[in-house]
């Protein structure tokens, strides 16, 4: 499935925002770490792969798990691609 609306869109809308926060939760620390150390403290990944101890191959495994991890978590949780359209990895 794919997603086609914009984050504005999404980040605006209280339940995504409860759903996406529920999801990131339920994630493995190390996960939920790399996760908000990238896309909320917005920190460079090479400095995530050193606080955390990890590599940069690693660092984006991660990423990578913890987004289709997340993906998956939302649309359980009730919130369908449908209700806004396309979305776009």
């Amino acid at each position: 499935e794919h997603w086609d609306y914009n984050e504005e869109q999404l980040l605006d809308n209280v339940s995504f925002i409860q759903i996406l926060s529920q999801c990131i939760g339920l994630l493995p620390e190390i996960w939920r770490l790399c996760v908000q150390f990238k896309y909320v403290d917005d920190r460079k990944s090479d400095a995530i792969c050193q606080e955390l101890g990890i590599t940069l191959s690693n660092y984006w495994q991660i990423i990578h798990r913890a987004k289709l991890q997340l993906r998956g978590c939302i649309e359980e949780t009730g919130l369908k691609s449908d209700e806004y359209g396309e979305i776009d990895e």
